[in-house]
């Protein structure tokens, strides 16, 4: 059990606590419609198994800043207030940082948690931080289901390619002329360049939904196209996952809720826990240096594993997704990362 310590008046006005804190300050309500309705249900109504909240800073094992990371002059000001505190009663304090940019936080004596850096800039005391959805197992099917091993590979990808609505000479130069690897534009020239690399394999099964647009079509509505997208992972044993333009996935966290296997495109990245976790075990891994050959690599492995193994590593995922990245898996781990 994590005993965490926090202070309402390190919280700017009109500001939003962050997930962590949820069970005990209260969710924060989301907007009708909203697919992702839910999500932290699970780790709210059984928080007790993992973390709890106390009253006095000297018992707790941490800190935690009530609010996402934001670099402007007052949240900086709180942040720092907070990090002195902990400091005093010889703690840390955990931030955490939901966003795709990759800027430094200077703030001494914490813990940080965010969803987009690079691991050959990564300093010491900072961690992945998932980004989530609902649990599309829980949300679109009645019950997890491995698919079997067929003789052909069947990836998915259900999302937007910025090249698709552009003009020929702006769609050539999208997928031909290589961005800065940690520009924000590197996402979209890695996506399209796996798909067209995988839609060229006449051995790969490419079960592709390409959008007009990030979200959805307008025509059919955020609900049934999100349902589709989710269908579309549930239906296929192999899932696409790329980074978008924060160096992280949503997709990457979806596909394992899904228990299915994530075909994942590294592009100098940090993935939770993975300390503890051999991530190659759980997944077909394709370095961004090696993307032209992502067909190839996909076909290797699918050839190699058995239909027995097959099935047991959806089962792993679907495991791994419960135990340690579904939002009451990773709050009950953070416990390893404080020292």
């Amino acid at each position: 059990m994590l005993k965490i310590y926090s202070d309402e008046l390190w919280l700017p006005a009109n500001t939003n606590h962050t997930v962590l804190l949820y069970p005990f300050w209260g969710e924060i309500p989301v907007p009708p419609g909203e697919p992702d309705t839910n999500r932290f249900k699970n780790f709210v109504l059984n928080v007790h198994t993992a973390v709890n909240l106390v009253n006095e800073p000297n018992i707790a094992d941490v800190f935690v800043l009530p609010f996402e990371y934001r670099s402007d002059a007052l949240s900086l000001d709180l942040a720092n207030k907070a990090a002195q505190s902990a400091k005093r009663y010889g703690k840390k304090l955990i931030i955490f940082f939901n966003s795709d940019s990759p800027e430094p936080i200077h703030i001494e004596n914490t813990i940080v948690f965010r969803t987009s850096f690079y691991k050959s800039e990564r300093r010491k005391h900072e961690y992945a931080f998932p980004g989530w959805s609902v649990d599309f197992t829980e949300a679109y099917s009645n019950g997890f289901f491995p698919k079997k091993k067929e003789s052909d590979p069947s990836v998915c990808y259900c999302g937007y390619v910025n090249n698709k609505r552009l003009g020929l000479k702006q769609a050539l130069k999208n997928i031909l002329v290589k961005p800065k690897s940690k520009s924000y534009e590197y996402g979209a020239y890695i996506r399209g360049k796996a798909v067209e690399r995988l839609l060229r394999n006449n051995k790969i099964k490419c079960d592709f939904i390409i959008r007009d647009d990030f979200w959805a079509s307008q025509s059919k509505g955020l609900k049934e196209t999100r349902k589709e997208y989710a269908n579309n992972m549930l239906n296929n044993p192999y899932a696409l996952v790329t980074r978008g333009a924060g160096n992280f996935s949503y997709r990457f966290y979806e596909v394992f809720s899904c228990g299915r296997i994530p075909v994942f495109i590294n592009t100098d990245s940090v993935l939770p826990f993975e300390e503890f976790i051999n991530w190659k075990e759980h997944m077909v891994w394709v370095n961004d240096t090696d993307i032209n050959s992502i067909g190839e690599i996909l076909l290797d492995f699918h050839n190699k594993i058995s239909p027995e193994a097959f099935i047991e590593l959806q089962i792993r995922n679907r495991k791994l997704y419960e135990d340690w990245l579904s939002p009451l898996g990773y709050f009950s781990h953070l416990k390893e990362y404080i020292k």
